[in-house]
């Protein structure tokens, strides 16, 4: 077809077709056999020029990359706006069918409403056409397709800058079923919160023209009126190990002589001689201060990450050690931005901006949190996706007031003491419950809890307050719009709001609150009871290797109030068998630390906490508060313990089975040869003994047992026989390992040295990948 036809020429081709139908009657020999040929083609291009009133398509979609040469040459000619993907070239066709000041509407996939390869075609509905209405779907709106969606009107020709079009907003509706039902409810309340009126025309206010019809006009121009971050910072991606098993650690895995932290740059790591560096990796929705799990192998500046290339690309290398803003790469929600001091290497996924001065670093991460960034950035790039080219298209406010930094700056400082209170930071000092000061006489650990509750309400309130003064300032200067900070976005491992989401009642998370704070303090007994860590000092005494020092810390009281234990081997077992098990020393830590006098009671709210949410069944008929925790320990410690640490465990849990015979803790840092030949003669052998005398005076009871006595006793014969048989096994595996002498080397990490024990370890194959030896 020519292109006069596109252009819209309909009217020669009628006035042709009726001259050829006049030539087909009367015309000479040779104009009626080819006015009779031509008269179906003309018919055809009739149809075809047709323009319409009304289109409505859902046209294909296919990439450009994925088109045949053919195609690609046609749309490049055509449809240069539009040739990215086909659906945008039938956009384009389409609004060609239809008559100045008619309507076409389409469903296609949303990219086109973001992506910078789209902008031209932006402009072209926003600016040459309008754009009157566009329901923008949910992700997994599409049923089975999984492919996000948008659907749109868009009246042909510019109807006036001014137009504003109606614009719904699923995207916080999961599901097929739920989306025409909330669009019925927009219609009906067009306050609903998630039908938006804009102008198409003031899309272009931002660099690509995104379709960000959520942000008021005064959102747009703020945009245009403010520099770009880049005025300011560099942006920057950080190395990619190409091993991550290879080269990085949790910073707990390896021995904390070997760690070199805070340090200014790269000579001062160098002068340290230790081998891990402290590490940015991206990580979960957290602002201000955190995320700071990991360490990198940077022994000797990299060397053996500079021999792993190409696999392993070294970049931005000049920036490492640095201060800087960072955030994560990929995000199912909400971007964040946190502060990283001197010290940190960062990788491909922690994005990282470095500024020239700390007062302007402090600057742009107060405006990068927030909430007008946080409706910005998703129509700058809309995609789980945020890399340091689109942070440097942000725009920047650099006037705060030195009232504003100090906010700022006291968010960092709280995020990094909130941070600091979980024991996976290495900046951890204490439990809060054993070091809290007694108030008005309350020393029951219901009541430290209570107390430690009612600071953590106020730090909430304080960090909320404190973010809120930030927003009301931002808005007053950019004439925007104030929006509170929710509560769920604190982002303080103390919210419970934040730490669990919002899908649960008051009652459900106070309940997992109060269950997790007991497990969290029986976590740090049980560091106690290691060594890791001593009611004498903060945070961590002994996290080295191999055992060595351990003693000479004994010996300088380092555990005087409570004594760590001999050699890091603790008993769990579900039956009383040694007098210093895990739960017998727990008991004596509770007595230690808020004396004998609130014992029963203490121990009868731990067990109360743990029933919350920690154990099931939450009640056994006549169960004591000693055998609820009892059962705790040894049927889900572990597991807690396995979430807490990233299946990277510092405490091992040896394991004689199903039948759970044995069961022990020994701590990582502690483990030297002497480990498993002392667990075999120190606890095993004595167990086979003991087990094997019970079974012998079980039988003597039994014979001489009533009836239902002797059945109720034969079961528990049947029982200890089978753990008996259990342990035997487990003791001969014992032995052969013990006999091996196996050392650790903790800079392998835990996934390497758990395998090196085959089936003695509980959950081999979480950990390591495999079923073990």
């Amino acid at each position: 077809m020519s292109t006069s036809v596109f252009r819209g020429d309909y009217q020669a081709i009628d006035e042709l077709y009726t001259t050829l139908q006049t030539l087909s009657i009367s015309g000479d020999a040779m104009q009626k056999p080819a006015a009779q040929e031509l008269l179906p083609l003309l018919k055809q291009a009739s149809v075809l020029a047709t323009r319409y009133d009304a289109v409505i398509a859902n046209p294909p979609y296919i990439g450009y990359r994925y088109l045949n040469q053919d195609v690609k040459g046609y749309l490049d000619v055509h449809y240069k706006i539009g040739s990215k993907d086909l659906y945008a070239a039938f956009i384009i066709a389409n609004l060609k069918l239809v008559k100045e000041n008619c309507f076409s509407s389409f469903m296609t996939p949303m990219v086109w409403m973001f992506i910078d390869s789209f902008s031209s075609l932006r402009k072209f509905l926003c600016l040459n056409n309008t754009i009157t209405s566009l329901i923008q779907l949910e992700y997994n709106a599409s049923g089975s397709v999984r492919v996000p969606l948008c659907t749109f009107t868009v009246k042909k020709g510019l109807v006036h800058k001014s137009h504003q079009g109606t614009f719904i907003r699923l995207t916080d509706f999961p599901g097929d079923e739920m989306q025409p039902i909330k669009v019925i409810e927009a219609i009906k309340k067009r306050s609903c919160g998630w039908l938006y009126e804009a102008k198409p025309a003031s899309f272009d206010n931002i660099d690509g023209t995104p379709i960000s019809y959520w942000l008021g006009e005064n959102d747009l121009s703020v945009v245009r009126s403010l520099p770009k971050m880049s005025t300011f910072a560099n942006a920057k991606q950080g190395l990619s190990t190409g091993d991550t098993n290879r080269f990085l650690r949790f910073w707990f895995e390896v021995s904390l002589d070997n760690v070199a932290f805070g340090c200014r740059n790269s000579e001062e790591f160098i002068l340290s001689g230790r081998k891990w560096c402290t590490y940015n990796k991206g990580g979960a929705f957290r602002k201000w201060y955190g995320n700071v799990d990991y360490v990198v192998n940077w022994e000797n500046s990299g060397a053996e990450l500079e021999a792993f290339k190409p696999k392993s690309v070294i970049r931005s290398k000049s920036y490492y050690f640095k201060e800087s803003i960072s955030w994560s790469d990929v995000t199912s929600s909400i971007t964040s931005f946190r502060s990283y001091p001197n010290g940190f290497i960062f990788d491909t996924v922690g994005h990282s901006a470095f500024f020239s001065n700390q007062e302007t670093s402090y600057k742009a991460l107060g405006f990068c949190n927030s909430q007008y960034i946080k409706r910005l950035i998703p129509a700058i790039n809309p995609t789980l996706h945020f890399s340091g080219g689109y942070f440097l298209k942000l725009p920047f406010i650099n006037n705060a007031t030195t009232q504003d930094v100090d906010i700022i700056k006291k968010l960092i400082e709280i995020h990094a003491y909130d941070w600091s209170s979980v024991e996976t930071s290495f900046d951890f000092k204490n439990s809060f419950l054993c070091c809290l000061p007694v108030v008005h006489g309350k020393d029951k650990l219901q009541d430290k809890v209570q107390c430690y509750y009612e600071h953590n309400v106020d730090l909430i309130s304080k960090v909320q307050s404190l973010e809120n003064d930030l927003q009301l300032y931002y808005s007053k200067h950019l004439g925007v719009e104030y929006v509170e900070v929710p509560i769920n976005e604190v982002t303080l491992t103390c919210n419970p709001h934040y730490r669990y989401g919002g899908n649960l009642t008051y009652e459900e998370r106070d309940a997992r609150l109060q269950c997790d704070t007991i497990c969290e303090l029986i976590s740090y007994a049980i560091g106690c009871m290691m060594g890791r860590y001593s009611l004498d000092r903060e945070g961590l005494v002994y996290a080295h290797t191999g055992n060595e020092g351990f003693k000479a810390l004994v010996e300088e009281g380092a555990y005087a109030s409570f004594a760590a234990d001999e050699d890091g081997i603790l008993p769990l077992t579900a039956d009383n068998w040694f007098p210093d098990d895990v739960a017998a020393r727990f008991e004596q830590f509770v007595r230690t630390v808020w004396g004998a006098e609130t014992l029963e009671e203490n121990l009868q709210f731990i067990a109360d906490s743990l029933c919350l949410a920690a154990i099931k069944p939450a009640k056994k008929g006549g169960e004591t508060a000693r055998e609820t925790l009892r059962r705790y320990l040894s049927t889900q410690f572990f597991k807690d313990h396995m979430k807490t640490y990233k299946k990277r465990p510092i405490y091992w849990l040896f394991s004689s089975g199903k039948e759970k015979a044995f069961e022990c803790l020994v701590y990582l840092h502690r483990y030297n040869e002497t480990t498993l030949p002392r667990m075999r003669t120190e606890y095993v052998a004595p167990l086979l003994g003991q087990m094997a005398g019970r079974i012998e005076r079980l039988r003597l009871q039994q014979t001489e047992a009533s009836t239902s006595d002797a059945k109720r006793i034969g079961k528990e014969i049947d029982s200890l026989t089978k753990q008996l048989s259990e342990l035997r096994a487990f003791d001969d595996q014992l032995k052969h390992h013990a006999d091996m002498r196996i050392t650790l080397d903790l800079d392998d990490g835990v996934k390497v040295n758990y395998g090196k024990f085959g089936t003695l370890l509980s959950d081999v194959k979480a950990i390591t990948g495999d079923k073990g030896e």
